[in-house]
């Protein structure tokens, strides 16, 4: 029973390692995004160009449309949540690179540097998940090595 039990924390702190490793991955990734925006980002308006609503649930692909950094026009389709200030002609914030238009976030360069505060600490949870998990699955080998 003792020997079933530690196979099983094994496993499952193993697949929770894992997962920790893939969040820490993912979350640096964005990190860096946010970081480059935060330091080099411009903010421009971008105008609601088109709404296509997709099901009966208030959802909907919406199409903006912003100045480059070449003067052109540049579109960008985003799954939304529609609200009533969704309509054609309105504009939002958002923060693009100044070389790569298709790295944007939507929103003022004060949401991309809260945004960026909150990839730091959930990159510090997931290295403390990633540890504990470790540590059990660790524990667990100890566990097996040494059970009779």
């Amino acid at each position: 029973m003792v020997i079933s039990v530690l196979i099983g924390f094994v496993v499952l702190s193993t697949l929770g390692l894992l997962f920790g490793l893939a969040l820490i991955a993912g979350e640096r990734q964005e990190l860096k995004k946010m970081t480059v925006l935060d330091e080099t980002g411009i903010e421009v308006q971008a105008r609601v160009k088109h709404i296509t609503p997709v099901g009966t649930k208030g959802y909907g692909r919406v199409l903006y449309e912003f100045d480059g950094p070449d003067g052109g026009a540049v579109r960008y389709e985003k799954p939304e949540s529609l609200a009533p200030h969704h309509v054609a002609g309105a504009t939002f914030p958002l923060v693009h690179h100044p070389r790569n238009t298709k790295s944007l976030h939507m929103g003022t360069k004060a949401v991309v540097r809260k945004e960026r505060k909150g990839r730091q600490s959930s990159i510090k949870l997931a290295y403390g998940f990633t540890l504990a998990s470790a540590t059990v699955c660790a524990l667990a080998i100890v566990g097996l090595v040494l059970s009779p």
